[in-house]
């Protein structure tokens, strides 16, 4: 009998200010342009991915459980500006962020507290690239034991912007943008959201509020 999954996303908030910043950027950049999506918070909604996550749909409400425990036991995590940056394969922009001490440790802690809930799923598509070669190494080694490659030293904490059709258009919106001030700003909440194909959040399914 096959199991039933569901595929979720972890992710931390922005701050309203951040939030505040990222709507009105991606608002500017997508004006006019043939997008796909950008970020406004109705359709397609700000965050920061932490771990994509793939589970039997029987453990929904212990991943909740967990979900909610994890943030209880984080602090505000500071973030620092990085870079502005332009994504070749997908025509996506948006903006980077340093890949801390403290956001390491606070993802290392929730991957390796939800992962256990996964029971070894994972999306079938990783198979696929896997065989063919276009995963290998240790990112094929964390989709086998994390259900995913983006963690660990392969996370690039970031909050996409949009996500353009024509690759002139996100290369024009990318260098608009390094003339932004990003706010030095927090993350403070953790939530599980709904995504698309593209990855990005369609719906927030539960907020979850720092604790400290």
């Amino acid at each position: 009998m096959q199991v039933q999954t569901q595929r979720v996303n972890v992710v931390f908030l922005p701050s309203e200010e951040l939030l505040t910043f990222q709507l009105k950027l991606a608002a500017e950049i997508a004006t006019g342009k043939d997008v796909r999506f950008y970020i406004d918070n109705e359709s397609y909604f700000a965050h920061m991915s932490v771990y994509p996550l793939t589970f039997p749909t029987a453990n929904w409400n212990s991943v909740f459980k967990v979900a909610e425990f994890v943030a209880s036991r984080l602090s505000p995590l500071n973030l620092s500006f990085w870079e502005f940056y332009y994504g070749e394969r997908w025509n996506n922009v948006g903006i980077g962020f340093i890949r801390t001490q403290d956001l390491v440790a606070a993802q290392d802690r929730i991957v390796n507290t939800l992962n256990q809930l996964r029971e070894g799923c994972y999306p079938e598509w990783y198979d696929t690239e896997i065989a063919e070669g276009r995963i290998t190494g240790r990112k094929a080694e964390f989709i086998r034991r994390y259900g995913t490659p983006n963690i660990f030293r392969f996370w690039e904490p970031h909050l996409t912007l949009a996500l353009f059709r024509e690759p002139h258009d996100a290369k024009k919106a990318a260098v608009w943008l390094k003339s932004q001030k990003v706010p030095h700003t927090q993350v403070t909440e953790l939530a599980i959201v709904e995504t698309d194909q593209y990855g990005t959040c369609t719906g927030i399914i539960q907020r979850f509020p720092f604790g400290k």
